[in-house]
């Protein structure tokens, strides 16, 4: 909750906070997309495309480099943290699931790493808080289902599983690809150990694999994105 309380206090869009060189680099970043020009494809970047248009988009919503990366953050948890109720609401009680979600919604916004120092505040690898994020709900998946809970009974929920892990690994694949891989090995072995996991777990799969495809025609970089992991 201090977390949170510092964040909404010292780092509102048009603050950045941080003095890491990694928020030149990102600044520029910004500023290639702006004129145009796309991740991997015009520019060589091991990250994916996500962690690139995220604190574009928030440039463009705050009109300015200031607030760029706090907005990106805002940006991710709003597509995280509906994932992560999806994935708590047959699996957890409410007082087990309202901390984790706070916690994740800290863990997204805040720009502190876990481990650094009281002083040490920086939008440094902010990415790979969100991809930790990420892996932690989809590690929700493992619990089982609340036998008793009204919305055990409802189909439609298991559709709902399916979307939300499309929507992780697809977020996975375009922030850094080896979190990718972990995912979808959570997502896999999941769907072997739990049963009544297994239809979301392929659904969530084919969905993701449709949605990189559908990127790739429609922009064209994953290829590239691929290529530049491997060098």
């Amino acid at each position: 909750m201090l977390w949170l309380l510092a964040f909404a206090v010292f780092a509102w869009p048009r603050h950045t906070l941080g003095t890491h060189t990694d928020l030149f680099q990102f600044f520029n970043w910004i500023n290639a997309l702006d004129h145009g020009q796309m991740p991997s494809r015009d520019f060589a970047t091991p990250m994916g495309a996500l962690g690139h248009y995220l604190p574009y988009w928030g440039y463009r919503l705050t009109g300015q480099y200031g607030g760029a990366l706090e907005m990106a953050s805002l940006l991710a948890l709003a597509i995280v943290l509906p994932c992560a109720v999806v994935a708590l609401a047959r699996r957890a009680s409410l007082a087990f699931g309202l901390p984790v979600l706070v916690c994740a919604s800290a863990l997204i916004v805040v720009p502190w790493n876990p481990g650094d120092g009281g002083l040490v505040v920086s939008q440094q690898l902010f990415y790979n808080r969100w991809c930790w994020v990420v892996l932690a709900i989809l590690l929700l998946f493992y619990l089982p289902i609340r036998r008793a809970d009204r919305l055990a009974r409802l189909r439609w929920m298991g559709h709902a599983d399916g979307v939300v892990v499309a929507i992780l690994l697809i977020f996975l694949f375009f922030a850094k690809l080896s979190y990718f891989a972990v995912g979808a090995a959570f997502v896999g072995v999941f769907g072997i150990v739990r049963r009544r996991f297994l239809r979301p777990a392929l659904a969530g799969v084919g969905m993701a694999a449709l949605g990189v495809l559908g990127i790739q025609l429609w922009a064209g970089f994953v290829d590239d994105y691929l290529h530049d992991v491997q060098d």
